[in-house]
C-alpha cells in the first residue's frame, strides 16, 4: 500500500446527517442569494418616484414637503435593503463555514496509511464499534525484512 491510501472510514452518522443538512441549507441559501432581495422593487419604485418628483419640484406643482417625504422614503429603503443584503452575505457565509467543518470532521474519519508499506496486522473488522485509542491496523514497511537460511531437514 502506499502513503496516505484509504485503509477505512470510520462511520459517523450523526456528522454525515448534519453534513448533507448543512449542504442542502447552503444550496437553499445560494438560489435564494441569486434572487433580487425583497425590498429591491420597493426601492426602485421609490427611486423612480424621487426622480419624477425632482423634475417637478421646481416648476411649484408640488409641495417640498412631497418632495422630502419621497427623498426620505428612498433613503430609508436604501438602508432596508442594505440591511437585507449584509444579512444574506452573512448567512451565506455562516452556512459556508459549517458546511466546511463538517467536512473536515468527516475527513478526520477517514484512516489512512501513514507509510508506504504492507498491511500485517488488522485488529478490526467492518462494521465493529471503535474508540478513540484503539488500534486498528498494523502497516509494516517493505524496507524491513528478514532473510535466513534453513536447512532442508529442519523444515
Amino acid at each position: 500500500m502506499q502513503k496516505g491510501q484509504l485503509l477505512a472510514t470510520i462511520a459517523d452518522e450523526d456528522t454525515s446527517r448534519q453534513l448533507k443538512q448543512a449542504r442542502a441549507d447552503l444550496q437553499a441559501a445560494t438560489d435564494r442569494a441569486a434572487l433580487p432581495l425583497p425590498s429591491s422593487e420597493l426601492l426602485k419604485a421609490a427611486e423612480d418616484n424621487l426622480q419624477r418628483l425632482e423634475k417637478v419640484v421646481g416648476s411649484g406643482n408640488v409641495p417640498a414637503v412631497e418632495y422630502q417625504k419621497a427623498k426620505s422614503e428612498a433613503n430609508r429603503l436604501r438602508g432596508t435593503v442594505e440591511t437585507e443584503r449584509i444579512e444574506r452575505d452573512r448567512s451565506l457565509s455562516s452556512l459556508e463555514e459549517t458546511t466546511k467543518k463538517l467536512e473536515a470532521e468527516m475527513k478526520n474519519a477517514e484512516v489512512r496509511a501513514p507509510i508506504d508499506g504492507i498491511l500485517t496486522n488488522v485488529q478490526t473488522i467492518d462494521g465493529e464499534l471503535v474508540s478513540d485509542g484503539n488500534e486498528l491496523f498494523t502497516v509494516s514497511s517493505h524496507k524491513n525484512y528478514v532473510r535466513g537460511e534453513v536447512n532442508e531437514e529442519d523444515v
